[in-house]
């Protein structure tokens, strides 16, 4: 475990995973800890965080497996991509971690694992906030706080349980056999062609 003294505040995940893909996984992971970790942690705390973010992650079966390309048959698969860009950020053990869209690019299954491992590490007393893309009912769920903006302004904040009744309060019911993010998004968006009528339900 990273001594209390060196934990960071925050990390940020980018949308796009940037790997050297003639790594292995384990070889990436030992490369970050260099870079990000203090300098003077020792090589046996490193190698032992290092370890610890792979069992964590679910990454341990593929820690000797080599990255690849995206577009490469050999390597390790879209979701253990993504696990990855994710430990490589939370190697300082951050109190915050900021990821943008960590979903896009996989299948649901795999999105709801990503998103469900999250929210054990959310669980465990760090804080996870994430721009999502397109997400399925299943994955909207697992959410607890939401957070919408509509033209540079907040439209909503507040649990995803109170959502629905926030929009139905403004007589926005949203459909019993409709996604709400997609019902959502729906209603604080600006749509082509209808600027003006999008604008003024903004508004109000």
């Amino acid at each position: 475990m990273v001594s209390k003294e060196w934990r960071v505040v925050g990390n940020y995940g980018l949308k796009n995973d940037l790997f050297i893909g003639k790594l292995t996984v384990r070889e990436h992971m030992r490369f970050q800890a260099r870079l990000r970790m203090h300098r003077s942690t020792t090589s046996e705390a490193r190698e032992c965080r290092v370890d610890e973010v792979l069992r964590d992650l679910g990454l341990q079966k593929c820690a000797d497996t080599r990255i690849g390309a995206p577009d490469e048959e050999t390597g390790i698969s879209g979701g253990e991509r993504k696990r990855l860009a994710v430990a490589s950020e939370l190697l300082t053990n951050p109190s915050i971690l900021f990821l943008d869209e960590p979903t896009s690019g996989l299948d649901s299954f795999m999105a709801k694992n990503l998103v469900e491992m999250l929210l054990n590490m959310a669980q465990t007393g760090r804080t996870i906030i994430c721009t999502i893309h397109q997400p399925s009912s299943e994955v909207f769920s697992l959410f607890n706080q939401l957070l919408l903006m509509a033209d540079g302004r907040v439209a909503y904040l507040g649990t995803s349980g109170n959502a629905l009744e926030f929009f139905k309060s403004l007589d926005l019911e949203c459909p019993s056999n409709y996604n709400p993010s997609d019902f959502y998004i729906n209603k604080v968006s600006v749509i082509p062609e209808l600027e003006e009528e999008s604008r003024e339900r903004i508004k109000y």
